[in-house]
């Protein structure tokens, strides 16, 4: 335990041998808090002498005098380098592993889009149906590996995007012919509106590949059997508004405050494969684009997903007499 004066923190924490002026700054970020609410707990990190980071678990308290003013500040603070290198090497190890499956499924994907290619009269009749089946199966797999490797750079704060001027509608029209066979399976309907002649986006495309690949996924997943998917594009100013609607039961209202809460699951999805990464991964890489995603109900039911991205700037509507503001939204989401 330490003490520390209101005005000025003491910097003698010779266990830690801390570096003084690294100390004074973290304190003040945190000490208004802890005067504020009376205690402080969270996990901080001071820097050792030598230039290293030590990670801390560390209690704050504020002693208050008869005045109610803050008259000195207490602290707790553990070491938790070790069990903060274990989890990077859990980590590590789980996003290795996950890597290393990603590989071979690739490979079981593409045999199965060129057995998919074949007229079905070539193949026995028992097949027609298990392909579908397979490459959903497949797909469920490869999309739980990605969202993990996904979050776990997100959680690393090494989500690196590889940025270029992109076609959206040929990543969006790649993601639809992959599930193409999943709605084939449930007796689905999935359509893409595309017209011709839209500006290019800066941005990743396995990144956005990603983005599609979860909203559609989970459009088909929460559609039922014979209804309909319906995938859009249009521009509305500098940006592309991308559109997945589906005609399934819905967003219920206690849901809305969660969607995009990394590991929820809505109570009524429990039976579907999923980890609850899918939507949080969305929103995460959306952002990184400087878009936004924006979810409501369809007045004739079922949900859309809504993706603005920013469109690069075309040779007759120059940059800077494009208009400053996002287009309009859909409702905000109710609270």
């Amino acid at each position: 335990m330490v003490g520390m004066g209101k005005d000025e923190p003491e910097t003698n924490l010779s266990v830690f041998e801390h570096h003084p002026e690294w100390v004074r700054i973290r304190f003040s970020e945190i000490l208004p808090l802890a005067a504020q609410k009376g205690v402080w707990s969270g996990e901080t990190a001071l820097l050792h002498r030598d230039g290293h980071e030590i990670p801390l678990s560390q209690v704050i308290l504020a002693h208050k005098g008869p005045d109610g003013n803050v008259e000195y500040f207490s602290t707790i603070a553990r070491d938790i380098s070790v069990s903060k290198a274990l989890e990077t090497q859990r980590a590590d190890f789980l996003a290795m592993l996950a890597h290393d499956i990603r590989n071979p499924l690739s490979a079981i994907l593409g045999y199965i889009d060129l057995l998919l290619e074949e007229e079905p009269t070539a193949r026995p009749e028992s097949e027609v149906g298990f392909l579908p089946q397979l490459k959903s199966n497949a797909l469920t797999i490869m999309s739980l590996i990605m969202n993990y490797l996904d979050f776990a750079k997100v959680e690393a704060g090494h989500l690196v995007l590889h940025k270029t001027s992109q076609d959206i509608g040929i990543i969006v029209q790649n993601v639809c012919d992959q599930y193409e066979a999943v709605a084939l399976r449930h007796r689905q309907t999935l359509q893409l509106e595309l017209p011709d002649h839209l500006p290019c986006v800066m941005s990743d495309s396995l990144a956005l590949e990603r983005i599609f690949a979860n909203l559609i996924q989970n459009a088909l997943k929460f559609t039922p059997a014979g209804g309909h998917v319906r995938v859009s594009i249009r521009q509305a100013g500098q940006h592309l508004i991308i559109e997945v609607q589906d005609t399934g039961g819905g967003i219920a209202p206690d849901e809305w405050p969660y969607l995009f809460e990394k590991f929820h699951r809505a109570e009524f999805t429990q039976r579907h494969e999923g980890t609850g990464l899918g939507l949080f991964i969305v929103r995460k890489i959306v952002e990184a684009h400087d878009g936004r995603v924006e979810p409501h109900n369809c007045p004739a039911g079922g949900a859309c997903f809504c993706v603005t991205l920013p469109a690069e700037a075309t040779a007759d509507q120059p940059e800077e007499m494009q208009p400053a503001a996002h287009p309009a939204a859909h409702p905000a989401i109710p609270s």
